[in-house]
């Protein structure tokens, strides 16, 4: 690991839980699948959080920039093209607006 960790998720079954360091690096704990990372993409930002999707065990990566990766999760319903990020609170989790 060569950045700090900026956030954590527990699994959907509370059995693992991953966590994202600034440089968008995902680690993997328990029975938390790794389906990837946003360190490569992270190079001009910082990854701020994250957040699991409940419903497919996914996935995803927030940066400083407002840009979401999206690994094995659905695209967030507050979320279009370009438009307004949904609030990330700072237990990793979305909140609605």
């Amino acid at each position: 690991m060569n950045a700090p960790v900026v956030g954590m998720a527990a699994t959907p079954d509370g059995q693992g839980y991953w966590l994202v360091a600034s440089d968008g690096g995902i680690f993997s704990f328990g029975d938390a699948p790794f389906y990837g990372s946003a360190s490569g993409a992270c190079s001009s930002t910082t990854a701020i959080g994250m957040s699991v999707d409940p419903f497919t065990g996914g996935y995803w990566i927030l940066t400083a920039a407002r840009g979401v990766y999206n690994y094995r999760a659905q695209r967030p319903s507050g979320i279009r093209h370009h438009g307004a990020l949904p609030r990330w609170s700072t237990r990793g989790r979305m909140t609605s607006r």
